[in-house]
């Protein structure tokens, strides 16, 4: 008699996803912080460095970001302004007349998912590596209820310690040129022997190219006054 197959659960898929992304985000590099510029028509934002990652947010072709770190398939990015993350309503205390949320726990919030609109249904990595503390105060631009009507979470604005990532490929270094990663010679030398061992490491270098859109959308925390992204959601009270 044949076994249907079982069925993978959307935990248990989110579990192994999150394993991996912790693998990945550990092989990333921390460099001086420099500018890329959106080169292809529209750039995904992604939770973690993986092209399967979901997608947080969408610039478009222009837009102009920081990068602080450089991973096996893309970069690590300052959120532009605009961008959303979920904290769940058990974590917060909500005061209706200034429309903040103060934590009332340790919490590393959650990346929103974003497809047109955020969807906290299916937000389920932690936004950030370390837990803001008890007392942290974040700002309210949305409240999220079940379908009893009843409020499960906020959307908040991203704080400003927030990282996402965007695949190298889809980006240009300020000036115009290409962000490539490419491998060089080593020398290493055997404890035993004490002779070279010749070996390979990955280093950035960049190649000419030209064209790219001068528009841009500011990294959070780095303007008084900076261009936002919609969101395309309308605020629920």
């Amino acid at each position: 008699m044949a076994v249907a197959p079982k069925k993978v659960s959307f935990l248990a898929f989110a579990a192994g996803l999150a394993a991996i992304a912790s693998s990945a985000l550990a092989q990333v590099k921390s460099v001086d912080p420099y500018s890329v510029t959106v080169a292809a028509e529209k750039g995904d934002l992604r939770c973690a460095d993986l092209t399967q990652a979901y997608r947080v947010a969408q610039l478009p072709k222009g837009a102009t970001l920081t990068v602080d770190g450089e991973g096996q398939t893309g970069l690590r990015v300052a959120y532009p302004a605009g961008s959303s993350a979920f904290v769940r309503v058990e974590d917060v205390d909500f005061d209706a007349a200034t429309n903040n949320a103060k934590l009332t726990k340790g919490s590393k919030l959650r990346a929103a998912q974003f497809g047109g609109t955020y969807d906290f249904s299916k937000s389920w990595k932690g936004l950030l590596d370390s837990e803001l503390p008890p007392g942290t105060e974040l700002k309210v631009l949305e409240t999220i209820k079940g379908t009893d009507g009843a409020t499960i979470a906020y959307r908040i604005e991203v704080p400003s310690v927030a990282r996402a990532f965007i695949t190298t490929s889809l980006v240009r270094k300020a000036d115009g040129s290409a962000v490539t990663k490419s491998e060089t010679k080593t020398e290493k030398v055997d404890p035993k022997t004490g002779l070279k061992i010749e070996g390979t490491s990955t280093d950035v270098k960049t190649e000419p190219n030209t064209g790219v859109d001068s528009t841009s959308v500011k990294p959070v925390g780095t303007d008084p006054s900076p261009t936002t992204i919609s969101t395309k959601s309308t605020p629920k009270v």
